[in-house]
């Protein structure tokens, strides 16, 4: 399974998130930068299956949830 893991900065919560999908050998988990992300509308292809919001920022992290919602991808604001 792919997870995208979107985040700002990186906090004890996150660290004991991260900690949990490294232990498990099916996850494969990409790191996502809010700070640094750019989407290239109509030619992006994301193949997550699952997205995790971890942002701070809530514009930041509600216009990319609804970028990759749009994309058909499972987000997950936890």
């Amino acid at each position: 399974m792919k997870v995208g893991f979107l985040h700002s900065l990186i906090r004890k919560d996150e660290k004991f998130l991260l900690d949990e999908f490294n232990k498990r050998p099916d996850v494969d988990l990409v790191m996502i930068d809010d700070r640094k992300l750019t989407f290239n509308l109509g030619k992006e292809k994301f193949d997550y299956d699952v997205l995790v919001e971890r942002s701070i920022n809530h514009s930041r992290a509600l216009h990319a949830l609804i970028l990759f919602e749009s994309n058909g991808i499972t987000c997950v604001n936890t």
